[in-house]
């Protein structure tokens, strides 16, 4: 009897200890999660694998400092829980979040890299919920790659099949510095965030290169707080076929990004833009530096929204269209010309149209040319409280232009003024180039009084306007500047340097905004303002920016 009751009080003592030591790890049951995990590579063939294994809610860690040879793939998951799968250095909390990386950042980063022309790293289609941080992806000396991160395809013909929300973050993303790459980033795909990145080097003398290119994908796409630099495009939205009948990159934002081209590679790389949408529907354009663009294999404008035809509709038509977008608080610095406004594509007879543009409080420094040109009719544009000292025209119109409002800003005439081709100056081209226009509430610089429209401000010189220092940036105006209270509802007209200031504070390393002569790469002195061109005299004619 007491040989039993002690066997009983053991059992039951060994089934409670049971109970509350931890299990073992096995395998869950059909159809449930497993809990997450952090799995360490520390070579490159251990990389596939383990991208290959993830499932969400996973972390895999890549050595700070070490090399991962090779081209690897993010793959499509059958689980669609939404917790990320994480590709990260080990030394990520090096790198504060919400802060830009630089290339001196890279000694707390893993370093991939190809070998080869393919992408380094391809997020395969239906992959969606990875995110990347703190990682350098670069190619092999002396190898020219077409992308080095590839997310989704332009192959694609049904957007749910395209990747989704996926995280690119504080990545240092560059090309080898003497052969160049085609594209750093190539998003074909749905939601994409990426901040916080350096993308450097992208230059070809055979091609067009970018730091980043969107096509194939509806969005939505957040590019904000990064360093872009591409020798055709810094950015580029649109201008590749897409596979998707109907596709337009939607609900895009574009913010504290210093898109910048070196001048060291004038004469010696295609060089064509700063900024350019082809393709494109809601975009926020806010609180950016564009910096340096001058004539090379294009007309030297910085920033362009030119209606291309890439791809068809539902109904295999052409289709191109670009709407409902502002370009705000923006620095634009040392482009031979400004921005191009393309409404159609009429030689590829596309159907669709540039609509609803809103250019509110940007600067324009050392824009000697153009500050804005018209073609084949963009409908619905506001240009609003902006400040631009050149001496080009201010508007170079070729036809008909409908719903243009121009008020609060400050610009120089220069020698063409508002000009449209065969038309001459001022008042005639608004009533035939701009049926219906509004332009008031403006302080213009220069000659031309007498036959721009009335209800503006006209001053003979920019020394009248009295700035408070312009050589330094501060384009304010002095308490007794005769422009003071002359915009609408007696506002200052011109641009608001303090919500400027604010907007770009911490974009570059200069700030203020960088001085006048800060990067000078014309060869000759910011021209003269000369007297406007009167009604009736020629100029030269638009020029076609692709």
């Amino acid at each position: 009897m007491y040989f039993k009751l002690l066997t009983m009080w053991l059992l039951v003592l060994f089934m409670i200890g049971c109970a509350a030591a931890p299990l073992p790890p096995q395998a869950a049951a059909t159809g449930e999660p497993r809990a997450a995990r952090t799995v360490r590579v520390t070579n490159a063939s251990e990389l596939q694998p383990a991208l290959d294994a993830a499932s969400p809610g996973d972390t895999i860690e890549l050595v700070a400092g070490a090399t991962y040879s090779g081209n690897f793939r993010l793959p499509a998951k059958t689980d669609n829980r939404k917790d990320f799968i994480t590709l990260q250095s080990t030394e990520v909390d090096r790198l504060p979040a919400g802060t830009r990386v630089t290339p001196q950042s890279s000694g707390h980063m893993a370093r991939l890299v190809t070998a080869n022309a393919d992408p380094l790293l391809l997020v395969a289609q239906g992959s969606h919920n990875w995110r990347l941080i703190g990682l350098e992806l670069t190619t092999a000396p002396g190898v020219y790659a077409y992308d080095i991160l590839r997310v989704g395809d332009m192959e694609a013909t049904s957007a749910d099949s395209q990747p989704r929300d996926i995280e690119l973050d504080r990545l240092y993303v560059h090309a080898h510095p003497e052969k160049g790459s085609k594209r750093g980033i190539f998003l074909n795909s749905n939601a994409v965030k990426l901040t916080n990145s350096y993308l450097s080097e992208f230059k070809s003398n055979f091609q067009d290169a970018m730091a980043v290119a969107v096509c194939n994908g509806p969005g939505p796409y957040d590019i904000s707080n990064n360093y872009l630099e591409g020798a055709g495009y810094g950015i580029i939205f649109g201008g590749c076929p897409n596979g998707i009948p109907g596709v337009v990159p939607s609900d895009i934002t574009f913010t504290r990004n210093h898109v910048f081209k070196p001048l060291a590679w004038k004469d010696k790389w295609v060089v064509k833009n700063i900024f350019e949408v082809k393709l494109g529907r809601r975009m926020r354009i806010e609180g950016n530096v564009f910096e340096n663009n001058w004539v090379a294999n294009q007309s030297g404008f910085g920033i362009l929204f030119t209606v291309r035809t890439d791809g068809l509709d539902t109904q295999g038509k052409p289709l191109g269209l670009i709407e409902d977008i502002t370009f705000a608080n923006n620095l634009v610095i040392n482009s031979t010309h400004g921005i191009n406004i393309l409404g159609q594509d009429e030689a590829r007879q596309n159907l669709g149209q540039g609509r609803n543009f809103t250019f509110r409080n940007n600067l324009f420094v050392k824009v000697p040319g153009r500050l804005f040109q018209f073609l084949q009719n963009p409908q619905s544009v506001l240009i609003e409280n902006n400040t631009a000292v050149s001496s080009g025209a201010i508007i170079m119109s070729e036809n008909v232009t409908t719903g243009l409002v121009m008020r609060d800003n400050i610009f120089t005439l220069g020698d063409l003024g508002i000009f449209g081709s065969g038309l001459g100056s001022g008042n005639k081209v608004l009533q035939v180039n701009f049926p219906g226009s509004v332009v008031r509430s403006n302080g213009f610089v220069g000659e031309g009084e007498a036959w721009h429209p009335a209800g503006n401000t006209y001053l003979k010189s920019i020394e009248e306007v009295r700035f408070v220092d312009p050589s330094q940036g501060n384009y304010r105006l002095q308490p007794k500047s005769p422009l003071r209270g002359k915009g609408q509802k007696k506002k200052d007209p011109g641009v608001d340097m303090d919500a400027l200031e604010a907007a770009i504070k911490g974009v570059v390393a200069i700030t203020p905004p960088p001085k006048i002569a800060a990067a000078l790469y014309i060869n000759r002195a910011v021209l003269p303002i000369t007297p406007v061109m009167a009604p009736g005299r020629t100029a030269p004619p638009p020029n076609e920016a692709n």
